[in-house]
């Protein structure tokens, strides 16, 4: 992971679809807020690279909003090939204040997430003159 920075809570936003990935229980946010009013923010928030769009640390933005912290650590996310939505749903099937059937709607909407991205390319390879399927091969005599 690279050198972390630091900028103002107030500076990032929250990625689009980070309401698909759900909050922490409000009993177990009340002692991660707590540690961080003690400690600040630990691990950094991942960005999309050349942004100041939080792909993954949505609970730590907000803890660090609440607890009137005036930086945060943050880096740019290393997607290694990864839609944005696909990296933070990964990273949030890792949590374990998640339940079961939080880890079932998120393993859904990843499958979605990563059939869509495969319907695209099989989409620019069929663009690309449909080499790749086997179209435009030579016959063979007979």
């Amino acid at each position: 992971m690279p050198a972390p920075r630091t900028l103002p809570p107030a500076s990032l936003s929250l990625h689009p679809d980070a309401a698909l990935v759900p909050e922490m229980p409000p009993d177990q946010y009340a002692e991660f807020l707590a540690d961080v009013r003690a400690r600040g923010v630990v691990t950094p928030i991942e960005l999309i690279p050349g942004t100041t769009t939080v792909v993954e640390g949505r609970t730590r933005l907000k803890a660090a909003t609440e607890a009137g912290l005036p930086s945060v650590p943050v880096v740019d996310a290393d997607l290694r090939g990864d839609s944005q939505t696909v990296y933070m749903i990964r990273a949030a099937l890792l949590r374990r204040q998640l339940t079961s059937g939080q880890r079932a709607a998120l393993a859904v909407e990843l499958e979605s997430q990563l059939a869509a991205a495969a319907k695209e390319r099989q989409r620019e390879g069929a663009s690309k003159g449909g080499k790749a399927a086997g179209n435009g091969r030579p016959k063979q005599s007979e």
